[in-house]
C-alpha cells in the first residue's frame, strides 16, 4: 500500500484508441495516491524513455531488460496489421513514414521480399488503424497479419505494449488496476468519450472513430491471458532472430 504521492509520467502514442484507454488517467479522472502525467508522441523514437510507456510492440520487447509488461492497456488484433497499400503493381521497395516503428519492424521481420525504406514513397506500408482512417475500396493492400498468422498458427498480433519501469516495480498491480479502471470507464461511457474524442481530434467521421475504438480497445486491452503471452514470446523470438 501506498503512503506516499507517487508522480509518473506516461508516454503513448497520440492515436485514437490510447486517448480512449488513457481517458480517466490523462485527465486526472481516477483518484489514487498516484499522479499521473501524460505526454503523447506523434512519431516514434527508439530513445524514448519514460517511467509508464506504451510502444509499437517490436520496441518495446526490445526493452524488457529496464522495463516489466504491464498487464492492463495493451492492444492486440486478431483480424489486421501494418498492411502494404498497393498504388503501385511492380515494386521492390515499400516506405514507411517516419515514426511508425510499428509498421518499420514488422516489415522487416515480416517481408524478406522486400526493402523495407523510412520515407515518402509508394508503395506505402502503415499501421492498422490509419489504414481504417485511409480506407479506399479501390485501393489494394498486402496485409502483414496474414504472414504473421500463418507463422503463429492465428495467435493475436500485438500491436501496442504497455511497460513500467523496473525501479516502479513495488506498485505495478496498482498501476495495472488504475489502468484496468480507465478503460472500464471509457467503456461504460463509451458514446461520451468517443464524442469528445472525435472532437478534439477533429476528426472527419464520428462513426469511423468509434469503429476504430472497438476494433482495438477490448477484453485484450483489460487484461493480457495465455495466447497474449505467447504472441509476445514469439514477437520477442523473431526481434532476436532478425537483429
Amino acid at each position: 500500500m501506498i503512503f506516499f504521492s507517487v508522480f509518473m509520467e506516461i508516454v503513448h502514442p497520440d492515436n485514437i484508441e490510447y486517448n480512449f484507454i488513457l481517458k480517466g488517467l490523462c485527465t486526472g479522472a481516477s483518484i489514487s495516491k498516484i499522479e499521473f502525467r501524460c505526454e503523447s508522441y506523434q512519431e516514434c523514437d527508439e530513445n524514448m524513455e519514460g517511467d509508464i510507456m506504451f510502444l509499437p510492440a517490436p520496441m518495446a520487447v526490445r526493452k524488457l531488460d529496464n522495463y516489466s509488461m504491464l498487464n492492463s492497456g495493451n492492444i492486440f488484433s486478431y483480424f489486421n496489421g501494418p498492411s502494404i497499400m498497393l498504388t503501385v503493381k511492380d515494386f521492390d521497395n515499400v516506405y514507411v513514414k517516419k515514426g511508425d516503428l510499428l509498421s518499420f519492424y514488422y516489415g522487416k521481420i515480416l517481408t524478406s521480399r522486400y526493402k523495407i525504406i523510412i520515407g515518402n514513397g509508394e508503395p506505402v506500408l502503415t499501421e492498422p488503424g490509419r489504414i481504417l482512417e485511409l480506407y479506399n475500396k479501390n485501393i489494394e493492400k498486402i496485409d502483414l497479419y496474414e504472414e504473421w498468422g500463418r507463422m503463429t498458427n492465428f495467435l493475436p498480433m500485438p500491436l501496442y505494449i504497455g511497460l513500467i519501469n523496473n525501479n516502479f516495480l513495488e506498485i505495478k498491480t496498482q498501476v495495472e488496476k488504475l489502468i484496468y479502471s480507465s478503460i472500464k470507464n471509457s467503456l461504460e461511457n463509451f458514446n461520451s468519450v468517443a464524442e469528445e474524442i472525435y472532437r478534439e481530434r477533429k476528426a472527419s467521421n464520428p462513426d469511423l472513430v468509434k469503429m476504430i475504438i472497438l476494433q482495438y480497445v477490448n477484453k485484450r486491452s483489460i487484461y493480457m491471458g495465455k495466447e497474449e503471452l505467447e504472441a509476445i514470446d514469439f514477437l520477442r523470438d523473431l526481434m532476436k532472430n532478425s537483429s
